[in-house]
């Protein structure tokens, strides 16, 4: 249900909460203007030349205030207390309650006050004044521009949750982006200083160009990704880093293939959404179970579209209780999260795993995320 104090929390600075008032002030005077202009035009046609505008107009401005009472009792008591709380029952008694008073105060003004103007030589009998009918009938009068003002203040009410509702999403949606990006990193560097300790036990000479790959993706990390999109081209920059330092810790053992085609300099995607791909493929298809170790990467965008496929060797079946597994940890379960987050029934992602290799195959349209992330709702 929609907060009480919705507006409160739209609008917190004082001047905006002054425009805000004079806004709406202008927009209800507006409202019973014209409702005033289409009654005294009806009024003034249906009574031919019996009375004249002015009378007319008179006689309009005399019977508002059960008008006013009624329209605004319902918009600022009965639909805050009842209807927006689903009490529906008790909100329809309300209204027919509302319109009995309003009824027998609209009543009241035209048997003490119309009457005497329009007909001064006459005397009115009092149980005129008590007809149910007469009554009905004035009810049924201020009914009209009570639904009419009540719909506007509904519809209004329904506008207002449903931006709430989607800044909540938004809100939800960026927290939990941030949470997932903030889960990569320090995954990224447990595997790379893991590396570089290994390299340093054996004094490798490689040792220089671990340092000078984890700084790269140290920048990547730290500062390009911060942003909600960079360039395939940055992310396959990236790619090449992790990828370079895997060939310094398996050497000739792992046959490595990384091919990429197409226009990626010009195009956009989210931040380290293809690492934990290749991450993946390396937990994987490199254990000391696989005799012939491989990995085959394919990076291809043409006309804003994203294929991105990664495959490699696996574990046979008849080695598996005896392999060393390693935990998926939050790599793909990160992916696929971020995936349905940011391009909720846009992309498509394959799975295959065969009896010597495992596939995916990413299709993914490179739209512009930001101005979706940055909107103002």
């Amino acid at each position: 249900m929609l907060p009480e104090n919705m507006e409160d929390k739209r609008v917190q600075h004082p001047f905006f909460e002054t425009m805000l008032f004079k806004v709406r002030i202008i927009s209800h005077l507006f409202f019973w203007l014209a409702y005033l202009v289409f009654q005294v035009f009806f009024s003034f046609a249906g009574s031919g030349v019996l009375f004249e505008f002015s009378e007319t107009l008179q006689f309009e401005l005399l019977l508002m205030p059960p008008k006013l009472l009624a329209v605004y009792f319902t918009l600022y008591v009965l639909i805050p207390r009842f209807f927006l709380k689903g009490r529906y029952w008790l909100f329809s008694f309300s209204v027919f309650l509302i319109l009995i008073v309003s009824g027998i105060f609209h009543r009241v003004i035209v048997y003490e006050v119309i009457y005497p103007i329009r007909f001064p030589d006459q005397n009115i009998p009092l149980q005129e004044f008590w007809k149910f009918s007469r009554i009905l009938e004035y009810c049924l009068d201020i009914l009209g521009v009570l639904l009419l003002a009540s719909i506007i203040k509904i519809f209004k009410y329904w506008y207002e949750e449903q931006q709430i509702a989607r800044a909540m999403v938004q809100e939800k949606l960026e927290a939990e982006l941030k949470f997932l990006r903030g889960q990569i990193h320090p995954h990224f560097l447990f595997n790379t200083l893991n590396n570089l300790y290994a390299l340093t036990l054996k004094k490798s000479d490689a040792a220089p160009e671990v340092v000078l790959r984890l700084s790269g993706m140290m920048d990547y990390m730290l500062y390009e990704a911060s942003a909600p999109q960079v360039t395939v081209e940055q992310e396959i920059e990236s790619l090449h880093n992790y990828i370079a330092l895997e060939r310094i810790r398996y050497g000739k053992e792992l046959d490595i293939q990384f091919n990429v085609s197409g226009n990626t300099s010009s195009v956009k995607i989210a931040p380290l959404l293809l690492q934990p791909f290749v991450e993946n493929s390396f937990k994987h298809g490199v254990s000391e179970s696989i005799d012939e170790k491989w990995i085959h990467i394919d990076v291809h965008v043409d006309n804003d579209i994203l294929d991105f496929s990664v495959e490699n060797s696996k574990i046979p079946e008849d080695k598996k209780d005896d392999a060393k597994r390693i935990s998926g940890g939050i790599g793909l379960t990160n992916v696929r999260k971020r995936l349905e987050l940011l391009y909720s029934g846009l992309y498509h992602l394959d799975v295959e795993e065969g009896e010597k290799a495992f596939k995916i195959h990413l299709h993914l349209p490179l739209i512009d995320l930001e101005p979706e992330l940055n909107k103002t709702l």
